[in-house]
C-alpha cells in the first residue's frame, strides 16, 4: 500500500510522513532515487548534488522525466511493502508540468506506475509556511526564491481530481502535529485502509 503526502514547502510533509509511517507501521520513503545512488549515508548526499543540478535545468521536460523515474521506483517499492512517501507524482506534476508539452508523460506515469492508494494534500497558510521554513533554517533560499501564494494548491487538487485519485485536503495551519496525525488516522480508517 502507498500513502502519499503532498503539499508545498513548509507545510510539514516530511515530519508528518515520518510520524504517520511510524504510527501505522509503514516504511517512510523520501527522495526515492537516493536509494539507487549508493548504500549508506552518502547516497543522500550524492542524490542532493544531482537534484540541485536537475533543478537548475530550465528544460522542464527533462526535469519531469528525472522525477518521474523516482515515481516509478516508488511504485515498485509499494508493490512489495507498505509505504508513506514525502511527495510523489502530484508534486512531480506541480513543479514540472508544461501544459500541452508533457501531458502525455503524466498519462503514461499513471498508466504505468499507478496511483497511490491514498493522497493527503497538506495545506498551511502562506505566513505559516514562511514561519515554519524560517524556523527550520533562517537562511533557507526557499524564503527568497519561492512563491507563497495560497492559490498554488489549485494545481495539486486539479491533478488528483483529473486522475480520480483518492485524496483528502487537510489544513494544518492551526493544528499541532498530533492533531494532524489524528485526523489522518481517522480518514484512513474511514477509507478502510488501516
Amino acid at each position: 500500500m502507498h500513502i502519499a503526502i503532498e503539499g508545498l514547502d513548509g507545510v510539514g510533509k516530511t515530519t508528518t510522513a515520518k510520524a504517520l509511517s511510524e504510527k501505522i507501521g509503514f516504511h517512510f520513503i523520501e527522495k526515492p532515487l537516493h536509494y539507487l545512488m549508493t548504500n549508506g549515508d552518502d547516497g543522500m548526499e550524492t542524490y542532493i548534488r544531482i537534484m540541485e543540478k536537475v533543478n537548475n535545468e530550465t528544460d522542464l521536460f527533462f526535469r519531469s522525466l528525472y522525477y518521474s523515474a523516482g515515481n516509478c521506483f516508488t511504485a515498485n517499492i509499494a508493490k512489495k511493502i507498505n509505504i508513506v512517501t514525502d511527495r510523489h507524482i502530484a508534486s512531480t506534476y506541480f513543479w514540472n508540468h508544461i501544459s500541452g508539452k508533457n501531458d502525455n508523460l503524466f498519462d503514461m506515469l499513471i498508466n504505468y506506475c499507478g496511483k497511490p492508494d491514498f493522497t493527503f494534500i497538506l495545506f498551511a497558510e502562506q505566513s505559516v509556511r514562511q514561519t515554519r521554513i524560517h524556523k527550520r533554517n533562517p537562511n533557507d533560499p526557499d524564503l527568497k526564491n519561492k512563491s507563497f501564494s495560497d492559490n498554488e494548491y489549485d494545481k495539486l487538487i486539479d491533478f488528483v481530481r483529473y486522475y480520480d485519485m483518492p485524496f483528502f485536503f487537510l489544513d494544518t495551519s492551526q493544528l499541532s502535529q498530533e492533531e494532524v496525525i489524528s485526523q489522518m488516522l481517522y480518514v484512513l480508517k474511514n477509507e478502510g485502509l488501516i
